[in-house]
């Protein structure tokens, strides 16, 4: 084996177990992430920086905000790699950034956290209101563009693709078959069906704007390493890899394996140690990238008739996209399970109906 490839699968492995040990709280797919952003850079994760980074962040944002949680973890490992000398004036310019696209009517979450890092360690200073204005009068064309095909095809617009999708896709302006893969929320079906219309309207903004694109891949290609297989014979992984392309596989695929086996959705929850909404997630996401209902699943089983009925009265008054708007208005005793699955067997019914037609 090159040798080069020898130690680059020893440096992962090492910043596995490392941050395994020293940042075990921040779950496994972080810590893969953790190995990954610091075996790119051929370091040791500076655990101690990373530490001292999340702690800057928490004295300087409120407690409920976009920069903490999973983003916080996140971020400090990518600030972390920037050298010692930028990193303060980094974080300050990611906030200032943060504040622009706010006030540019941007929602705020995670993504957009995520946004502001990106925008500030790779645009000037001068150059970030033009960035963003770019970002939002695409990501505003895209939306148009999605309104008008749910309406053609009579389904709700995040069927066809979700708004972190669109707004992916308007900060990355991907212009082949393979950049628009590499777009989180985008399969092969969701290529097929609607790529062409996607970036035929990024290729007219691009040219329109006289835009210089500078592309890179995001998605991990078959020269990665599973570190579970590295580390140990796990039956139970989350990922694995596809015998003809050698990526790892989602973790929504998977759990969509386990129904086409026959389990119940209780039953995969338990046998993968993951939550039951992340489960109903799962198979929600897969749908929305376009794959074929081609399994069962019972639903029924967290909910009666009658609260069916109050649901979908709930859903016809406030729409679906917010399961905390249909809690607030149905009665306290019916639970978000009960809600979501209800959503679930919705969007099932009307997409199977959609494809009837």
């Amino acid at each position: 084996m090159d040798k080069f490839l020898v130690d680059r699968i020893q440096i992962t492995v090492d910043n596995y177990r490392l941050a395994k040990e020293e940042l075990r709280n921040d779950g496994d797919i972080i810590n893969h992430f953790a190995s990954l952003v610091f075996s790119h850079y051929e370091k040791e994760i500076l655990v101690e920086r990373v530490k001292e980074i999340r702690k800057d962040i928490k004295l300087n944002t409120p407690r409920i905000s976009p920069f903490r949680g999973d983003t916080l973890n996140i971020l400090s490992l990518l600030i972390a790699t920037v050298d010692n000398e930028k990193q303060e004036q980094l974080i300050q310019d990611m906030y200032d950034t943060m504040e622009i696209l706010e006030e540019e009517g941007f929602l705020s979450g995670s993504y957009l956290a995520l946004t502001a890092f990106t925008i500030s360690k790779y645009a000037q200073l001068k150059d970030k209101r033009y960035i963003i204005s770019k970002i939002k009068e695409l990501f505003i064309i895209l939306k148009e563009l999605r309104m008008e095909i749910s309406r053609e095809e009579k389904i709700p617009p995040y069927m066809v693709f979700g708004d972190s999708t669109l707004k992916e896709l308007s900060n990355r302006m991907p212009i082949t078959d393979e950049q628009f893969l590499d777009i989180s929320g985008v399969g092969n079906s969701k290529l097929n069906k609607y790529g062409d219309k996607f970036m035929a309207k990024i290729k007219e903004y691009i040219e329109e704007k006289n835009i210089e694109v500078n592309w890179s891949f995001n998605r991990t290609k078959s020269t990665n390493i599973s570190f579970d297989e590295v580390l140990e014979n796990d039956d139970n992984k989350k990922y694995s890899k596809t015998k003809e392309e050698g990526e790892k596989r989602k973790s929504h695929d998977i759990t969509v394996d386990y129904i086409k086996l026959g389990k119940s959705l209780k039953e995969i929850a338990k046998e993968r140690n993951l939550a039951l909404t992340t489960i109903m997630g799962h198979v929600q996401q897969y749908i929305s990238e376009g794959n074929e209902i081609n399994f069962k699943i019972n639903l029924e089983e967290f909910f009666d008739n009658d609260e069916e009925k109050i649901i979908l009265k709930a859903i016809d008054e406030v729409g679906y996209n917010k399961l905390k708007d249909i809690k607030e208005i149905v009665p306290s005793e019916i639970t978000y399970d009960a809600i979501r699955a209800v959503v679930l067997k919705k969007v099932i019914r009307e997409v199977t109906k959609n494809i009837v037609k």
